[in-house]
């Protein structure tokens, strides 16, 4: 008979053996996930070695001087056609142009994906082919859109976007053995209309960031400022327009990917009402719409230096979906539930554009993050100049979206990361705090958040609260937050005869590397619009950041300037307050750090008009443009990349 004092004396050395097992067990899946992760980095540095290789054989091609100035002189589109039909160039000419600017600027900065040189460069040949014969080049004109306004012009994707036969990584080395194969929506209006997509551009990891970096492609590089962001998640869209690499590029929007980068490089950009705009053109937007997120869509939308190409951009996108095209190799699908096949209204747009008297609605803090001052004088700017033409400019009352980031977060984090896509590869650092509350047990995060709760820690309880997979209930929670938060700005809206409202971009010019981790609060300014669905976009360097906006160290206070307490929610009268923490002391540190330095970037404004009111958007962005540009506003940044002349 074993003796029950025996058994309690082996007791701790079998519980000791079951922890050294458990610990071992940690390590050494630990060395193993650690093992595979190096394996993937290793792949993902040979497959960049080998793209770099096809990139440097155009490295020696030298343009025509006379033909690069005259490509140069084009402001938009429209203009590049014009001068390639009087003869002043090719569309080769005009390719090999944009095929340099990569090479030379582009490719250093990290901001190409993946180059489609080979195939953009036999499809201009075959433009001038027929360019050089009337008759022929005449029926093919008769056949395209806009009296063929894109034919031989070259453009550029989002990585995210369906290319046939190149690679569809979101930034995610587990997906580069994957290249799509098939009918490629926005590729095929591209095609019909004799355009040529030559190269794809970078983009976060999961595209998650306004800091454009994966372990695939690299960090992009802001091309007006070494060492800050382009923004994201389209941030090569807007780096490749500002450094004139590519006339115009197609980028998607969840939180204001299109928007931000727009902002931080200094060109223009759109972000439609997400169920206007189909969602078969991008992986990204189809994902957002399989998913619970899909109270939130994304939408894909132009980047452009030109704001008559972010016109015609949108006005391209939305006829090819009002005809309901199809292909005999589609392959993804082309049933959209989420967009009805509405088409461009040009009397919205003329609407907007003519407009004499505006009622415009503005704001310059969003209950959140404080603008700086560079952002506070583009929107002084822009107000003193509307009311000295004549237009009406009103404050908007913000306390009605009070407390919008939590339902935002809890609807577009809800599936969490996409672990599908990652694979055995780490997640960068700019989401380790998503991974770190995602890891906590629902179970233990209702504690961890009543705690945080209770000690009035509120932005701690919002942030453990937002991960992970929601139930029934609170998805209908979700839903109903985010439907009478709608409802309510719509009729506020329309009892104050609004016709649009004008807001901060960002409240910082584009932010430093790796500190998008620490400044994720400032997205509000602009997740805002997609979280009511509201058409929204940015026109660019409203005003350049001078040296006593930059001079963060001299100004009084500690940061009361850039964050205070902020509104979390009112609830039947009661304003909740988000109480100061540590946290607030970190983010306050790093907004000053990306101030600090910032001479010379550039600061927009958004400009939104009510849901399904894209072509007004489009026509009062033009017309407040307009206006700006008379009284001398619009600016162009001081700051250029290190190698150009």
């Amino acid at each position: 008979i074993i003796n029950k004092m025996d058994i309690l004396s082996t007791l701790p050395m079998v519980l000791l053996l079951f922890v050294c097992i458990l610990i071992g067990k940690f390590v050494l899946d630990r060395y193993r996930s650690k093992a595979k992760h190096q394996d993937l980095v290793e792949k993902a540095q040979e497959y960049r070695a080998k793209r770099d290789k096809e990139i440097e054989k155009y490295r020696e091609f030298i343009p025509n001087e006379e033909k690069k100035q005259a490509i140069t002189n084009c402001e938009s589109i429209y203009d590049l056609q014009r001068e390639m039909r009087a003869g002043k160039f090719g569309s080769v000419d005009l390719l090999m142009f944009y095929i340099d600017r990569c090479v030379q600027y582009a490719f250093p900065l990290n901001i190409l994906a993946e180059p489609n040189f080979e195939k953009a460069y036999q499809k201009a040949q075959e433009c001038d082919r027929i360019l050089s014969n009337p008759e022929e080049f005449e029926r093919i004109i008769s056949g395209c859109d806009y009296e063929g306004v894109l034919f031989g012009i070259p453009v550029s994707f989002k990585e995210t976007f369906y290319c046939d036969d190149m690679k569809l990584t979101f930034g995610c080395i587990n997906e580069l053995d994957q290249t799509y194969k098939g009918y490629a929506p926005l590729e095929d209006l591209i095609n019909k209309n004799y355009g040529i997509v030559f190269t794809k551009t970078n983009v976060p990891m999961l595209l998650l960031s306004f800091e454009s970096y994966n372990r695939v492609f690299g960090r992009a590089e802001n091309p007006l400022c070494l060492g800050r962001s382009p923004g994201g998640s389209s941030g090569g869209c807007g780096a490749i327009t500002a450094l004139n690499a590519s006339p115009i590029s197609f980028g998607a929007d969840i939180g204001g990917s299109i928007r931000m980068p727009a902002n931080f490089c200094g060109v223009y950009g759109f972000k439609a009402t997400s169920t206007r705009m189909p969602h078969f053109f991008s992986a990204s937007c189809r994902e957002s719409s399989a998913k619970p997120q899909e109270q939130i869509l994304a939408c894909c939308g132009p980047l452009s230096k030109s704001l008559d190409n972010v016109i015609l951009g949108n006005k391209m996108m939305l006829e090819y979906h009002r005809r309901g095209e199809k292909s005999e190799t589609d392959n993804i699908g082309r049933i959209e539930m989420y967009s009805p096949p509405m088409g461009f209204n040009q009397s919205y747009y003329e609407e907007g554009l003519s407009k004499k008297k505006l009622k415009i609605g503005y704001f310059t803090y969003n209950g959140i993050a404080n603008c700086c001052k560079a952002s506070l004088k583009a929107m002084e700017k822009t107000i003193d100049t509307l009311k000295k033409e004549g237009h009406e400019v009103v404050e908007f009352d913000t306390t009605l979206f009070a407390g919008f980031q939590r339902t935002y977060l809890s609807i577009l984090l809800s599936s969490g990361l996409n672990k599908e896509l990652l694979g055995d590869e780490e997640v960068i650092e700019d989401y380790k705090n998503i991974k770190l509350s995602e890891s906590i047990p629902k179970f233990l995060r209702g504690i961890v958040g009543k705690i945080f709760y209770f000690l009035e820690e509120y932005r701690k309880y919002d942030s453990v609260q937002v991960f992970g997979n929601p139930n029934v209930k609170e998805f209908h929670l979700n839903s109903f937050d985010k439907l009478h938060m709608t409802k309510k700005i719509s009729k506020y809206f329309e009892e104050n005869k609004f016709d649009a409202i004008i807001s901060p971009v960002n409240s910082t010019p584009a932010i430093k590397h790796e500190t998008f981790k620490e400044l994720t609060h400032t997205v509000f300014y602009t997740a805002l619009w997609n979280f009511l669905d509201f058409p929204t976009s940015v026109i660019p360097r409203v005003h350049i950041t001078t040296e006593e906006d930059a001079d963060i160290d001299n100004l009084s206070g500690e940061g009361q300037e850039y964050v205070d307490d902020g509104i979390r929610e009112i609830n039947n009268g009661k304003i909740t307050y988000l109480k100061k923490t540590k946290g607030d002391e970190t983010f306050v540190r790093y907004h000053k750090d990306a101030i600090r330095g910032s001479v010379g970037l550039p600061v927009g404004i958004q400009i939104t008009t009510q849901q399904f009111e894209d072509e007004r958007c489009l026509g009062i962005t033009k017309n407040i443009d307009t206006i700006l540009r008379k009284h001398g506003v619009l600016q162009d940044s001081k700051l250029y990349y290190q190698y150009e002349n």
